[in-house]
């Protein structure tokens, strides 16, 4: 994951298709209320579509009965505004019982059944609880492979989801040839031209991207936006998925006056879409700021995030997911211009937030504990260090494997740092897990496990364990000869 912690798009879930059900006739008052919920969530007025959303639900209880495909629709209405706002559990939970109401009433192979299943995968997606999320995506797709031509459209969104869920969990092998049958699927059926190929490029450029293939993630993104902005325009606000994820790759290339400049478009589609306020508005202002915390511009930094924190804890809540991002913006730039109690209360807030609204064993929660960590350090506040950088190794092992070199290359430098601290007992288990993880990959004989025997050879050392430390220095020398 990158760690500049901005979230990167990838769309999962985005074409779900947002019905409002199965109108009693053209003038009837849920069709009315259907259609302005509609209208008011593609204007970001989600407040105003719940209310309206309620209502449509309390007619069609009292015009149709409790059990109709029309109560059902109204319940994934106020889903969507509910997970719009970050409500995730409320989201899940008329899901749930929308789908009750269709399985019963159409059966369990039903293409509004697998709509359903869809919507329902992406909110357990959303929460990083994908072995909830698998089956029903899965299901999902098998409906409508069943239901429809290999290459209907409706296939597409199923293997853009699915593959979306394995993106998410770093199995690039899975998701990239779902993504690639789904772009094929769309280019067929709708040209190169369209805003369904525009997302799935997208997605294919965030594979890239978490490979750490920086060219061949900024070409597609630039293809993604180039194509969002043939089908509807240049200052159409969907360009600002790709515009934010194009900035993000232009600042881990080091082009920050790019980054800005690209995410900065984005900010001023977005203002004039949806006004200063909106809760997008304040997610481009924190890819703003982290673009800014990149560059170690902290004092330009701050100010983004604070309005972006401003804008979510408004429009989300105080304690959603998206807020906890802002946090480990802000806290990073309190920290790094020396206000390490404000940093701190930062990240033990977005902590809370993530372990609360999210699977506790998420990378993104061990990132932040990674970050809390290391501001202990800087505290001198060792006794602290320990167990949030232990919790933070099983869960990235976890997620990674448990022979990942990136994970080696972190451990090993993390682990020469606490050396250099004189903090022998942290650094021993990270020295010896960065040693391991190089041996099980290249062999006892590679001169990147002669370096790991020097590190670890060192601590002994400083902890007068002369023999061991010994044994080592003549294996790194044996490797060398």
């Amino acid at each position: 994951m990158n760690r500049m912690r901005i979230a990167t798009a990838t769309c999962i879930g985005i074409l779900a298709t947002r019905t409002v059900g199965h109108a009693q006739g053209p003038k009837s008052e849920w069709s009315s209320l259907s259609r302005r919920v509609r209208d008011l969530y593609e204007q970001h007025r989600y407040t105003e579509a719940l209310f309206f959303a309620r209502r449509a639900l309390e007619v069609a209880q009292a015009e149709v009965g409790a059990d109709h495909r029309d109560v059902a629709a109204s319940l994934c209405c106020l889903a969507e505004i509910h997970g719009a706002l970050g409500r995730y559990d409320t989201a899940v939970s008329y899901y749930k019982r929308a789908l009750a109401i269709r399985e019963a009433a159409l059966g369990p192979r039903h293409l509004e059944v697998a709509q359903n299943l869809n919507s329902l995968a992406t909110y357990h997606a959303h929460q990083g609880h994908y072995a909830a999320a698998a089956p029903l995506f899965e299901r999902a797709l098998q409906i409508r492979e069943d239901l429809l031509d290999e290459d209907h459209s409706e296939v597409a969104v199923s293997l853009n989801n699915l593959a979306g869920l394995h993106h998410s969990q770093n199995d690039v092998a899975r998701a990239e040839p779902l993504y690639r049958r789904a772009l094929a699927i769309w280019e067929k059926n709708y040209g190169p031209v369209h805003t369904s190929v525009a997302m799935c490029l997208n997605n294919l450029a965030g594979l890239h991207e978490m490979q750490g293939h920086h060219e061949q993630a900024a070409s597609m993104y630039a293809r993604a936006i180039e194509v969002w902005e043939a089908a509807l325009g240049p200052d159409h606000p969907d360009l600002s998925c790709g515009l934010e994820n194009l900035a993000r790759v232009h600042c881990s290339q080091g082009r920050y006056g790019s980054a800005v400049a690209v995410c900065g478009r984005s900010l001023s589609i977005l203002e004039r879409a949806y006004g200063r306020d909106d809760t997008a508005v304040g997610q481009c202002l924190n890819s703003l700021g982290h673009i800014y915390n990149a560059q170690e511009q902290f004092s330009e930094a701050e100010p983004y995030f604070e309005r972006a924190l401003h804008i979510l804890e408004r429009g989300l809540g105080p304690d959603k997911p998206g807020v906890a991002e802002v946090l480990t913006g802000l806290a990073r730039a309190c920290e790094k211009t020396g206000r390490l109690t404000e940093a701190e209360a930062h990240y033990q807030r977005a902590v809370t937030i993530l372990e609360n609204h999210q699977n506790p064993d998420d990378p993104g929660v061990a990132a932040v504990m990674y970050s809390l960590a290391w501001l202990y350090c800087a505290r001198d506040e060792y006794a602290r260090v320990g167990p949030l950088l232990m919790r933070w190794l099983g869960i990235m092992e976890e997620a990674l494997g448990h022979d990942n070199l990136d994970m080696a290359l972190v451990l090993s430098r993390d682990g020469a740092a606490l050396l250099e601290r004189g903090q022998h007992t942290l650094a021993e288990p990270l020295l010896k897990r960065s040693l391991e993880i190089w041996e099980n990959t290249f062999g006892p004989g590679h001169h990147q496990v002669a370096g790991g025997l020097d590190h670890l050879a060192g601590l002994y050392r400083a902890t007068g364990r002369h023999h061991e430390a010994e044994e080592l220095e003549d294996r790194a020398g044996a490797i060398r000869a």
